[in-house]
């Protein structure tokens, strides 16, 4: 259900899909449902790759981050990559990692190092000097900007907790543009159909599997967008060409989702729907 302001109109979108991305900037894993904690959907960004100072990296500098894989397993995670042999990484590795200070977007952040081994194997890849860290045991790190009706804890993304985009308003982008665009290209959270192109523009509060959410702000797109999820390749300007000419707000941001987060602080779960 959506709700949007001064008025009375509901309308039910369904969720089509649930996305959670273990490390900022890797591939996703796609669920049937989810619980959502402190942080967001449990296991969202929980991770983040860094130089050697610290600073964390993104597709936007090394789009073969796309093709980190990340499975999820009882003891943690498994990673593949392409020409690289699978990498263990235990769920309990915060435990004996030692701390080390990250930076996201101008924030300093608590992290714990994991280890050699993985940063050894992310270098090979990645053919760069980098790191792998875990949200710290001590973590916290709170929402600033947006609209904000209580205290909002995120991990490592790059905003708000949980981010949201409409197959719908993708349907309008694709027939602009005269292409098909993945989805998965805007790596959002929650996925939803059955609503108007861009409703989300105007709805204020959101119903999902019975809990309500907060729209929080709209997401500011960049060349991630341009980049091909399976291959790490970047394939030309669309979909920011297209975004670019109707998107666009007063401050030149090219604008494609939103940001939401529970109305309750407490931990709920989540579920895709079935068609």
């Amino acid at each position: 259900m959506i709700i949007f302001p001064n008025e009375q109109i509901m309308i039910h979108p369904f969720i089509s899909q649930l996305v959670i991305y273990p490390i900022k900037g890797c591939a996703g894993i796609y669920l049937d449902k989810s619980t959502i904690g402190m942080y967001g959907l449990n296991g969202d960004r929980d991770f983040v790759i860094v130089d050697q100072s610290g600073q964390f990296l993104t597709q936007r500098q090394f789009p073969s981050m796309a093709c980190i894989q990340p499975q999820k397993t009882e003891s943690g995670l498994l990673l593949q990559a392409p020409g690289m042999d699978t990498l263990r990484i235990d769920k309990d590795i915060q435990q004996y990692g030692s701390d080390i200070s990250v930076s996201v977007w101008g924030e300093t952040l608590q992290g714990a190092d994991c280890g050699d081994t993985i940063a050894d194997w992310l270098s090979t890849y990645l053919q760069f000097p980098c790191r792998l860290a875990r949200r710290g045991k001590d973590f916290t790190r709170y929402v600033q900007t947006g609209k904000i009706t209580r205290d909002i804890q995120t991990s490592f993304s790059d905003s708000y907790p949980i981010l949201l985009v409409s197959e719908d308003s993708l349907f309008e982008l694709e027939k602009r543009a005269g292409m098909s665009i993945p989805i998965d290209r805007f790596r959002a959270n929650i996925i939803i159909r059955g609503m108007q192109p861009f409703a989300e523009d105007t709805w204020e509060e959101i119903m999902l599997s019975s809990y309500l959410f907060k729209k929080g702000k709209p997401c500011s797109r960049c060349i991630v967008t341009t980049i091909d999820q399976s291959t790490g390749i970047k394939m030309g300007d669309e979909p920011l060409k297209t975004l670019n000419s109707f998107r666009k707000d007063s401050k030149g941001k090219v604008l494609f989702g939103v940001y939401i987060y529970p109305i309750i602080d407490q931990e709920i779960t989540i579920s895709r729907s079935f068609f």
